[in-house]
């Protein structure tokens, strides 16, 4: 029996581009061009930073603590104080634009410093099995922001932080946002905003966008998903990866297209000189991370 385990982003690019599923997920390919992780513009400063990874760190070290009923003081200094020791370590990333996400990340804490949500838990991985018969298993993973209480509703809700450099609302068509309700047996979730804009008021920046999805509507994601990640399944044990000659200049253009546009035999000297390999994530990784946080709250409130 064959058993895939594959997360919403392989589940996107399963659907659609098989040379850029090879490129991304298989070879772990990243352009040398870019900077070694996805990004965003800092409105108006031109400088990049690593996309959510920095605002995450504080946002999941803030939410440990609240989880714990630290004083909320305590919460956003222990989270900046960890937040800007990480960010050191962000080479890639200029020190003014670590304080500009500290700066918002300390004014989302304010904004929501009498907020009634009651922290289930931090950052939650699953893998649960999507789908099983004679020939193949199928397990959907991912890692959840928060499982939150709040009032009104009926049991724990996942939340999923998004940082945007712009004004924007998300779809309810999409794999992320289902598969998390799918995975936890909810029928909502949160879109937890943070906006980077410095000429919105905090109301504009820091909004929590709720996304409901009905049983009929996740049984009908999981059947197409079930779809796609078969034959992502056979696509891996033939390594037959087709190219979706439409999707080249979608997104703001591909990162491999310069890959697909050399002719096959040059594209290793390209791949050699224009890209390298990123580490994949790690499950165990993250709960060794996770572990190492825990130790140093500990002996933070001792």
């Amino acid at each position: 029996m064959i058993t895939l385990v594959a997360d919403s982003t392989a589940l996107n690019l399963s659907s659609l581009c098989g040379q850029k599923y090879f490129y991304e997920q298989v070879l772990s390919l990243v352009s040398a061009r870019l900077t070694p992780v996805k990004t965003v513009t800092e409105t108006e400063g031109g400088a990049y930073l690593n996309k959510g990874d920095l605002l995450h760190t504080f946002l999941r070290i803030y939410y440990k603590l609240r989880k714990r009923d630290v004083p909320f003081n305590t919460c956003r200094e222990l989270a900046l104080e960890y937040g800007r020791t990480y960010a050191i370590t962000l080479h890639d990333v200029p020190i003014h634009v670590c304080e500009h996400i500290a700066r918002q990340f300390s004014a989302y804490c304010e904004f929501y410093r009498h907020e009634n949500w009651k922290i289930v838990e931090v950052e939650h991985y699953f893998a649960k099995e999507l789908y099983r018969d004679d020939e193949i298993r199928i397990i959907y993973e991912g890692i959840i922001d928060l499982f939150v209480e709040a009032e009104g509703i009926q049991g724990a809700v996942p939340v999923d932080h998004k940082s945007s450099k712009r004004r924007q609302a998300f779809t309810n068509m999409g794999n992320q946002f289902k598969g998390y309700c799918w995975a936890s047996g909810a029928n909502r979730c949160f879109v937890n905003k943070v906006g980077f804009q410095k000429t919105l008021a905090p109301k504009e920046r820091f909004q929590r966008e709720p996304k409901h999805f009905s049983r009929a509507i996740l049984d009908e994601w999981k059947s197409h998903a079930v779809y796609h990640l078969k034959e992502l399944a056979w696509r891996l044990s033939e390594d037959v990866w087709p190219m979706d000659e439409t999707s080249c200049d979608k997104f703001g253009g591909c990162s491999y297209r310069q890959i697909c546009e050399t002719p096959p035999s040059g594209r290793g000297f390209r791949i050699f000189r224009d890209y390298s390999i990123r580490i994949p994530w790690n499950p165990a990784e993250a709960a060794d991370d996770h572990k190492r946080e825990e130790d140093w709250l500990d002996n933070k409130l001792v």
